[in-house]
């Protein structure tokens, strides 16, 4: 039931096949027109640190770790996007991988686009008991052991994207999950919604 915040200074680049945006990469490898594929890299910041809540003693720190796969990305009209990923823990800090497929479409108002988005994802058994569940050596009387198993979270969320000025920029993003039983009946669960966002204050260099 509580909030973290992380300040993480970047520098994105955006070229003809290859993008970096913060922590995200994303390399081109086919196509460069309404159909693409990309090798696609993140890296995948701990979920909680277990002072973060009374709950999650003895549990130890969840693990940031390097995700990296493929995306596929097409585009339809009127600025509908369906784009589907797979990543793996490359670093095996954590093991197994995330496969998301995600639908959007983008409004241009302006200096403003707003892309209003719904997705669905699938967390391996690793990932998710890592993120949710307790294991045998952590388990207390009040907190028992749990095996989430591999989940699929449905998610919906809203990007925005703002030119400030001609060097400035400001680009906001908000998602929510909808968690399974296989989530929420996991004693250190507490909410049946989720949400994660990133507000990113951005200087073009010309």
């Amino acid at each position: 039931n509580n909030s973290s915040y992380q300040v993480i200074p970047a520098i994105s680049y955006l070229g003809e096949r290859l993008q970096i945006f913060g922590p995200n990469l994303q390399f081109g490898i086919f196509g460069t027109g309404d159909f693409r594929l990309a090798l696609s890299a993140t890296y995948r910041i701990a979920s909680y640190d277990e002072n973060d809540s009374d709950v999650l003693a003895g549990l130890g720190d969840t693990k940031s770790t390097l995700m990296a796969g493929l995306s596929m990305i097409y585009e339809w009209q009127n600025g509908i996007e369906l784009e589907a990923t797979y990543r793996h823990d490359v670093l095996d800090k954590i093991g197994g991988g995330i496969a998301e497929l995600g639908l959007s479409r983008g409004f241009q108002f302006e200096s403003v686009r707003v892309s209003p988005q719904i997705s669905m994802t699938w967390m391996s058994k690793k990932i998710s008991n890592h993120d949710f569940g307790v294991p045998d050596f952590a388990s207390t009387i009040d907190r028992p052991a749990y095996d989430t198993g591999s989940t699929v979270i449905p998610g919906f969320g809203i990007s925005s994207f703002v030119d400030l000025s001609e060097k400035w920029q400001l680009i906001l993003n908000l998602k929510g999950e909808v968690l399974p039983n296989t989530i929420t009946n996991s004693p250190i669960v507490g909410d049946d919604l989720i949400f994660s966002g990133n507000a990113i204050l951005a200087y073009v260099f010309l």
